[in-house]
């Protein structure tokens, strides 16, 4: 009875483990996917740029609305710039000549929010958690922290926008001010909109902190 006893909390011991390491696994693989959704964000943002002279607006410092009349905000704006056929202006031989150019990122269906119905037409880009990313565009040099407000539906409790927060928390370069002077681009990560004091230390993946940057 007793060796039974004792196998049996080998096993339980040894399928912890497992199990902790399986979860550890995952979690990191959902931080390289969203990494990787933010760099492909990065090269479309940045063809905007080429093709426009501008980033694309982010629906705070101007006003953005998609076909239903729906004013979009942060990351549904930048979907809408990026996911739609667009034109731009080309010089040639001193003239300007006005160009069309296609969608610049081929979102997939796991990038996207689903459809509210209180918001038709209007879809986040999300991260692999899958929490609704953050977009801000930095141009003017404004800074305005973005909190729950700018999602489809709001989110009441929402975590602070992490530019506020201290280096050890946010992972910030200027703490209370835009990162760059075009864009901000952010995930709350593994902490996704929780605000619990367990995941108060997560780091945001973000355009100021991602691999190589």
């Amino acid at each position: 009875m007793i060796e039974i006893i004792i196998v049996i909390s080998i096993l339980v011991v040894l399928g912890s483990f497992i199990l902790m390491a399986s979860q550890s696994i995952y979690r990191s693989a959902k931080v390289r996917a969203t990494q990787a959704l933010l760099q492909r964000l990065k090269l479309a943002i940045d063809q905007y740029y080429s093709l426009k002279g501008y980033y694309p607006p982010d629906g705070i410092d101007s006003t953005v609305r998609n076909e239903e009349g729906v004013e979009l905000r942060g990351s549904a704006a930048l979907y809408q710039a990026l996911s739609r056929p667009g034109e731009y202006i080309e010089m040639a031989g001193g003239i300007p000549q006005l160009r069309r150019h296609d969608a610049l990122m081929d979102f997939k269906s796991a990038d996207l929010s689903d459809e509210h119905p209180d918001y038709p037409g209007v879809r986040e880009i999300v991260d692999a958690f899958p929490t609704p990313i953050h977009y801000d565009n930095t141009e003017d040099g404004r800074f305005q922290p973005q909190g729950g407000e700018v999602h489809y539906p709001p989110v009441e409790v929402h975590p602070e926008d992490p530019r506020t927060l201290p280096v050890s928390e946010g992972g910030v370069v200027l703490v209370g001010k835009p990162q760059s002077a075009g864009y901000d681009l952010w995930s709350h990560g593994a902490r996704e909109h929780s605000t619990a004091a367990s995941v108060s230390k997560e780091l945001p993946i973000a355009t100021w902190n991602l691999s190589g940057q």
